[in-house]
């Protein structure tokens, strides 16, 4: 075997582990999934819709809101962060409803319209939550994810994708199922690093004691899931309360995101690496990150190893040609070599490709939708073709980005 061969095994026992410690999470702890305590009263809720150029989407957010089903009336207040088209117009139709808009100088960052509606206004409430003007809950959103505030300070929602139509979307419907699953078992295994822009909910005292967000980072919601950990703060998960959001259709629109994600993630390990390793952060400090960094090797090497390997046999092919041509004969091949080679590769594909589907079947489960396997065959082909060539090319890029020092865009 040849170190390559070595590198890949090393992965594939990787991924292998990674699937079956989940599995066993969700067998050991399977009735914490939906588990929550009915709280002693139902306390105030205020919603922030920081929104920018959302005349398309800002109504259904809104009326989504008004319409929740919830002991106590939320507050809802848009931040109309500068915005050049018909948002305010729009949004102001709703203050006859109790809804309140204010207006601010757009400065091109969610995390600036969020800390001037919680700096600035009074607002009298226990509890806040952000939602995304392109992103709408279901009506028992807050009786759902509100309960597991009496154990925690900050809950994360289960996001799904809003009428998936284009290829990309399609592949992210795949992938968000897959994150409500994750995120679930990440909370039972108390790690979970993310507070989701759309729906996460957190204790105004809370907020205001570690100092709102983070203004100057990519990804406002993970350094805050970073710092409230890091002050000793508890996140937990609500893997029913269901919020719909508009995501990328396209493959330049999804491009920009998700290099904005990941650079954010290499943004906030750097900021937070004291973590790493460090037993007090439990199982986010000594499992989770350190294994992160192995699988981003692992996406990586999966994306660029095989492009090495048909640029340099193509490169190879062509100096031989320009030798004097290429004599083809019937290759000759050491016959017990080859079969264990084979048999090596095919049978870790195989047990991955199998683990891959059942991890996908327990997503779509426990995400409240059906697997239909026919009918959303346009969904999961893609997902498993594109998706890992476009993870490990968004990370790559990422990557090069950072070390070339590229301006950080909002």
């Amino acid at each position: 075997m040849h170190f390559v061969d070595f590198v890949y095994l090393f992965s594939f026992l990787v991924m292998i582990y990674s699937s079956v410690l989940w599995l066993s999470v969700l067998l050991d702890h399977g009735d914490r999934i939906k588990k929550r305590e009915k709280p002693k009263k139902w306390p105030s809720i205020t919603f922030l819709i920081p929104a920018y150029n959302e005349e398309r989407h800002i109504a259904k957010c809104i009326e989504s809101l008004l319409n929740l089903d919830y002991p106590k009336k939320p507050k809802i207040i848009v931040i109309n962060d500068g915005s050049t088209d018909r948002t305010g117009e729009i949004a102001r139709r709703y203050e006859k409803y109790g809804v309140r808009v204010v207006d601010k100088v757009n400065e091109g960052k969610k995390a600036k319209a969020l800390n001037y509606a919680l700096k600035n206004l009074k607002i009298d409430t226990e509890l806040v939550a952000c939602m995304d003007a392109d992103s709408f809950p279901e009506r028992d959103f807050l009786k759902k994810i509100v309960p597991h505030l009496t154990r925690a300070h900050a809950v994360t929602p289960a996001m799904k994708v809003a009428n998936p139509k284009t290829v990309m979307e399609k592949i992210q419907w795949v992938e968000y199922c897959f994150s409500i699953f994750l995120r679930k078992l990440f909370a039972i295994f108390d790690c979970q690093y993310v507070l989701p822009g759309p729906g996460s909910v957190y204790r105004r005292d809370v907020l205001k004691k570690i100092g709102y967000f983070d203004e100057n980072n990519l990804t406002e919601d993970m350094e805050l899931a970073f710092r409230m950990i890091d002050n000793g703060y508890r996140i937990e998960n609500a893997i029913d309360a269901y919020v719909y959001t508009d995501c990328p259709k396209t493959f330049r629109e999804l491009f920009r995101q998700r290099i904005r994600w990941y650079r954010g993630y290499f943004q906030n390990v750097k900021k937070y690496f004291h973590m790493v390793l460090n037993p007090k952060y439990g199982n986010l400090g000594v499992f989770l990150l350190p294994v992160n960094f192995i699988w981003l090797f692992i996406v990586i090497f999966f994306f660029v190893y095989p492009i090495y390997r048909f640029i340099f046999d193509s490169i190879h092919t062509l100096f031989l040609w320009m030798r004097g041509g290429i004599y083809l004969q019937q290759p000759s091949f050491n016959f017990n070599f080859s079969i264990l080679h084979l048999n090596f590769f095919m049978f870790f594909w195989t047990f991955l490709f199998f683990v891959n589907i059942l991890n996908i079947y327990l997503s779509v489960k426990y995400s409240g939708e059906k697997l239909e396997l026919w009918k959303k065959k346009s969904f999961y082909i893609p997902f498993f073709i594109l998706y890992p060539l476009l993870i490990g090319f968004f990370y790559l890029v990422s990557i090069i980005y950072e070390l070339l020092g590229v301006r950080r865009k909002w």
